[in-house]
């Protein structure tokens, strides 16, 4: 994910993103999100996995090939028929 979805997503949640950097060791990158008011039943939650599980093929378009193969790893695990192309062509 880019960094502005990264943002996007987490303010749309009412939470915040702390950045810690320094030359030659890396990015440290930690996002915060506010606790839940209430849990959801063990009812919903099976709901809502039942319904995510699907039979439909998606395409996956990406030139990094760790990063291709890990999403269409968890898209198969989720009932779904991938495809996988580096490029549009």
């Amino acid at each position: 994910m880019g960094l502005a979805t990264v943002y996007g997503i987490t303010k749309q949640h009412h939470g915040w993103t702390q950045v810690r950097s320094a030359l030659g060791n890396g990015s440290a990158f930690r996002i915060f999100l506010p606790l839940a008011s209430k849990v959801a039943s063990s009812e919903t939650i099976q709901r809502v996995v039942q319904a995510k599980r699907g039979g439909e093929c998606i395409l996956i378009v990406e030139d990094d090939a760790m990063v291709r193969k890990v999403a269409a790893r968890a898209l198969h695990m989720g009932g779904y028929r991938v495809l996988e192309a580096i490029d549009g062509g």
